[in-house]
């Protein structure tokens, strides 16, 4: 990198979809939590790479206690295949953007 050349640019970005409903976040579901999609560049050394994290996150406190295991992975069986479909679906549609010249 030569001396005194302006370097810079968007490093991450981070998107949340969610409904506040008294005080709590809530998913459009209706279950306590969020979505976040973040997209940052390929930390691999990919020319042009992306990298694509979504969190579909749900929250298992209760009172402001934590929920048992058993929940937890009960929730995570039930949720599961349409999770992981949304989540192809959100970076099927980042890729459509990227790809896009207009």
């Amino acid at each position: 990198m030569r001396d005194g050349k302006r370097i810079g640019g968007l490093r991450s970005l981070t998107m949340e979809q969610a409904i506040t409903k008294q005080g709590q976040r809530e998913r459009l579901d209706g279950l306590p939590g969020w979505i976040q999609v973040k997209v940052e560049p390929s930390a691999g050394g990919v020319p042009n790479g992306a990298y694509v994290q979504v969190n579909d996150h749900y929250e298992l406190t209760k009172m402001g206690k934590l929920s048992d295991g058993r929940s937890a992975a009960d929730l995570v069986a039930q949720k599961w295949d349409a999770s992981i479909v949304r989540s192809e679906e959100y970076v099927d549609r980042i890729m459509e953007l990227a790809s896009d010249p207009n």
